[in-house]
């Protein structure tokens, strides 16, 4: 055989792209059990759309959507619990990713689009669905939830860029789920090689995963500000006394 049939083979198998770093935490658990069939997945794309559809290539695609279709939906559980755990003790930041400025004593909507305006403490032009907000974060359509009018403006998080961050990672993580379904479907009807447009967008959602995991750093980091250790150490007295020249070459050192 080929080189190329001996790496499709190899990874089918799962010799290739295994992870020995075991993971504590439910996300960094589920990351690493799909992290192996993210990777053969993506091989198993570019070998459909540029490659004769080998036995092995379709196997590597057919074992990957299995995998796909399994552990996406459990990332809106685990995203489910994250949320209920920030909203108990990081409240600030499910306001300011929420867009409530204000606070909603007999139940909250969830604002899909609009333009937060910190200054204003406004969402313009906000596109909203009635209690949904308040269902999500505590299971309840009547619950109250706070906004960030209970709090001191200097302890308000960045609004804006928490507030889109979590709605194109959210898109996105909804826009690989449908993708595993329809690949999912795909790959039970053994009619992989006919969709090429459906290849064409596989391949294109490739940098998807990580452009979201980006995307939920900027709100990790950034939705706790100003605070290092919420309510107890403030960033300005965490951050580094060094200069920038000792910051970078320490980067580099380590890169």
């Amino acid at each position: 055989p080929s080189f190329a049939a001996r790496v499709i083979d190899s990874i089918s198998r799962g010799q290739v792209a295994r992870r020995a770093d075991p993971a504590p935490s439910v996300a960094k658990t589920s990351h690493s059990r799909a992290e192996p069939h993210h990777w053969i997945e993506v091989c198993s794309r570019l070998f459909l759309r540029t490659c004769t559809a080998t036995p092995q290539v379709r196997k590597m695609f057919s074992m990957a959507m299995w995998m796909a279709a399994l552990v996406a939906p459990l990332q809106l559980v685990a995203g489910d619990m994250h949320g209920l755990n920030t909203l108990e003790h990081q409240p600030a930041k499910v306001m300011a990713m929420e867009g409530h400025f204000e606070s909603h004593p007999d139940g909250a909507p969830l604002i899909l689009f609009g333009i937060p305006d910190r200054e204003a403490a406004t969402v313009h032009g906000a596109v909203e669905i009635p209690k949904l907000s308040s269902l999500i974060l505590q299971h309840d359509p009547n619950a109250p939830l706070t906004g960030l009018d209970s709090l001191p403006r200097a302890e308000w998080p960045p609004v804006p860029i928490v507030f889109w961050s979590f709605r194109i990672m959210a898109l996105i993580g909804f826009l690989m789920i449908a993708l595993f379904a329809a690949a999912f479907v795909i790959a039970s009807l053994r009619r992989h090689e006919r969709y090429r447009p459906f290849l064409w967008a596989a391949v294109a959602a490739i940098p998807l995963p990580w452009i979201a995991i980006e995307l939920g750093w900027m709100l990790a980091e950034l939705g706790r500000q100003p605070w290092a250790i919420e309510g107890v150490l403030p960033t300005f007295l965490a951050s580094s006394s060094l200069s920038r020249g000792a910051l970078w070459t320490t980067l580099a050192g380590f890169t």
